[in-house]
């Protein structure tokens, strides 16, 4: 039951975040954004870059013993592109901008700056907390696609440089293989990785208790949830752009 009050109350309140967008604070919409694009830009790369260079390494081994590592390109292609490097990337970028807004929000909510808005009678959810939800929604798939496109170079540099598969080849079989229907989907699962890193790391902190705990307690539920719930998003998203319901 306390599982099910959660949920209705967190629908409520992403319901009432809805109703405020007309009235969002656009400015610092956009100062949030640029904040979290330039904060987290370069860990992504780098994950994603690490990724793409270890599925380079053990997709050749794999294809290499089947007498088929010519198909290298077209692998990176389908395992990397469609699942790998979007998840890891979200993933990425969930972490960290999850955790960081709800320990920023559960700071505001310990040291009762938000009591105090209200008091005042300004609405923290339109002034404080959408402009957060929203720049995470819209920062999500602008990292999310470099942090492909850094995969996939990774990938290829590792693939021509270290294990010798001619440049040509892998590149041809790699941009062949990837599809419009691949972009679609990649951009649909990072708007709703960010819409769930916003809205989950806002809520969490904006309904933090109090107590030198409750910070760490808001980001660490914001971490957790983030990735069980993302990663149930994922498989859905899947199901639906490439288990034949579209």
């Amino acid at each position: 039951m306390d599982a099910l009050a959660s949920v209705g109350a967190f629908s409520r309140f992403c319901v009432r975040g809805v109703r405020v967008l007309p009235r969002m604070d656009r400015r610092e919409t956009l100062d949030v954004a640029a904040s979290m694009a330039f904060g987290t830009l370069l860990v992504t790369l780098a994950v994603t870059a690490f990724a793409g260079a270890m599925l380079t390494v053990q997709g050749f081994a794999s294809l290499k013993a089947f007498g088929t590592p010519e198909l290298l390109g077209m692998f990176i292609s389908l395992a990397g592109v469609r699942e790998v490097f979007p998840l890891i990337a979200a993933g990425c970028i969930g972490a960290k901008l999850g955790s960081a807004l709800a320990a920023e929000v559960a700071t505001l909510r310990t040291g009762q700056q938000l009591d105090a808005l209200e008091v005042m009678g300004i609405e923290p959810l339109e002034h404080l907390l959408m402009p957060r939800m929203t720049a995470a929604t819209l920062v999500t798939p602008l990292l999310a696609g470099l942090g492909v496109l850094c995969g996939l170079g990774a990938s290829g540099v590792i693939a021509t440089l270290q294990l010798g598969v001619d440049p040509g080849a892998f590149w041809a079989r790699a941009l062949d293989s990837i599809h419009p229907r691949d972009i679609a989907a990649g951009l649909t699962k990072a708007l709703a990785f960010g819409a769930l890193t916003g809205s989950l790391g806002c809520w969490h902190g904006y309904t933090a208790g109090s107590g030198p705990w409750a910070v760490g307690r808001a980001a660490n539920l914001t971490v957790v949830q983030l990735m069980v719930v993302g990663a149930l998003v994922n498989l859905l998203l899947s199901h639906l752009f490439y288990g034949g319901l579209l």
